[in-house]
């Protein structure tokens, strides 16, 4: 089902912060599959995604989901947070970065830093350990 549109991307209160923790404990370990892999049950694998690169991301997701894969992603606007699969999607902290966004082009500097801004609150939130995967890798 299609969520409500998510209009707090700057917000970065308690309630961001418990939503931020629901989503890494439930896609926290790497692998579906948690019991066989329980070395990985502290490692989250994140991507990123905003609407303009959301094909990829599907791409991304199937190839993912082929190979027993768990994740989140961080939704770099309020389009692709609204597209993202229920309880997967982390609202970007900072400011949105909509587009396509070329190699050194300062979108892209934005793009980058809300990434680590994330990174980091997840880290010190939810105390595990973070693998970032782009989804054009």
């Amino acid at each position: 089902s299609k969520r409500k549109e998510h209009s707090h991307h700057l917000k970065e209160g308690a309630d961001e912060d418990q939503r931020i923790l629901h989503v890494v404990q439930k896609h926290v370990g790497i692998y579906a599959d948690k019991v066989a892999h329980p070395e990985f049950a502290k490692v989250l694998l994140l991507t990123s995604a905003n609407e303009a690169y959301l094909p990829v991301y599907f791409t991304w997701r199937c190839w993912s989901k082929k190979h027993g894969l768990d994740w989140a992603v961080i939704a770099n606007d309020d389009e692709a947070f609204g597209k993202l699969d229920e309880d997967r999607g982390i609202a970007v902290l900072g400011e949105q970065v909509r587009g396509m966004v070329g190699w050194g082009s300062a979108k892209l500097d934005k793009l980058g830093r809300n990434k680590y801004a994330v990174v980091l609150r997840i880290m010190r939130l939810a105390a595990v350990d973070v693998v970032f995967s782009d989804a054009d890798n």
